[in-house]
């Protein structure tokens, strides 16, 4: 009886493993530049898509510390400067320490909203 209830339990699980990664996603990214500051690096791109040559690569950077945006935003408009034809957008957001973590986690478990790039403490 033991056995047989190993295996059904068993052979729910890859059932339901199954289903869940057949499923996919969205695919959409809800999130957006709630409360924080927002600091883009290079030139406007000005209405380019992504399927248009030369258009910007748009890179989303959460941080707490304004010091860190400014020296990402920075090296961002190094590379535009050094790649003319791999232009990036950096939007950073600027937020509280506790803030960055709570819509990082929420972001990341809701499986949509997260940024491309965080920096956060490991303590945390």
């Amino acid at each position: 009886m033991k056995r047989k209830l190993t295996s059904m339990a068993t052979l729910l699980l890859a059932v339901v493993m199954l289903v869940s990664a057949c499923s996919g996603g969205n695919g959409g990214n809800n999130g957006g530049n709630s409360a924080g500051e927002t600091a883009k690096a290079g030139n406007n791109a000005g209405g380019e898509t992504s399927g248009d040559k030369g258009a910007k690569t748009k890179l989303e950077f959460w941080t707490f510390q304004q010091l860190h945006a400014d020296f990402y935003v920075e090296m961002a408009k190094r590379w535009n400067e050094a790649n003319p034809d791999k232009q990036i957008e950096l939007v950073a957001n600027v937020s509280p320490f506790d803030d960055v973590h709570n819509k990082l986690l929420v972001s990341l478990q809701s499986g949509s909203g997260a940024p491309d790039l965080a920096d956060i403490e490991l303590g945390k």
